[in-house]
């Protein structure tokens, strides 16, 4: 969400020639700051206050204010303190001065950072975008939205696949949902990779990398 959003809209603008950008955020708040700071850059962008689905439809989201990139239409607390959990403790493990310091209050810490709110949101799928724009060439689709990747994927029409050049995207391994999506793509003509970062050991959570043959 957010930062990841902006930082990416901002690589684009400066490493492409003319690109033309679509970037997504569901959260009102972080919408906003999106909007200021793609502006005070220069970065002209097309920007939608919604999130993107299989359908177009209003969904709950919920939003953590202090932990913004684990809100989720998917929400499942416990999960999201799990993948918290291993991020800290593969930062001490990797000698990350301080890390012995938090360690003694890391429920505290993980329970600050998921108190929620919950805004109502709209959802738009993919295709609505690329028929509603006339986009005839994506060279790149980043998915980033917190366990929803395979709804993104499933909203994507038949007629619209072949216009995909590159897809990223950050795959929660819940139910062989990895292997779920490695095998949509690969039957779709993409060459797939798969790999963890090493922050996200012992987590859920791979990025996929995905590119047309």
């Amino acid at each position: 969400m957010g930062a990841n959003i902006g930082l990416f809209s901002l690589f684009a603008h400066h490493e492409c020639r003319n690109p033309r950008i679509f970037a997504f955020e569901p959260a009102p708040p972080v919408f906003e700051l999106l909007r200021s700071n793609l502006a005070s850059y220069g970065v002209d962008a097309n920007l939608f206050r919604c999130g993107v689905s299989d359908r177009r439809r209003t969904e709950q989201l919920t939003f953590y204010p202090h932990s913004t990139g684990m809100s989720s239409f998917r929400a499942n607390k416990e999960e999201e303190k799990d993948v918290l959990r291993a991020i800290i403790q593969n930062q001490l493990q990797d000698g990350m001065a301080g890390m012995d310091e938090v360690m003694p209050h890391m429920n505290d810490i993980l329970d600050e950072r998921f108190r929620e709110t919950s805004f109502e949101c709209e959802l738009v799928t993919l295709s609505d975008v690329i028929a509603s724009h006339a986009v005839e060439r994506i060279d790149l689709v980043k998915i980033d939205v917190q366990k929803c990747e395979l709804e993104v994927l499933e909203g994507i029409q038949d007629a619209h696949w072949q216009r995909i050049r590159q897809i990223v995207i950050e795959v929660h391994d819940i139910d062989g949902r990895v292997a779920h999506v490695r095998d949509m793509l690969q039957q779709r003509g993409y060459r797939v990779h798969v790999e963890q970062e090493l922050l996200y050991r012992t987590s859920s959570i791979c990025n996929l990398y995905a590119i047309r043959a």
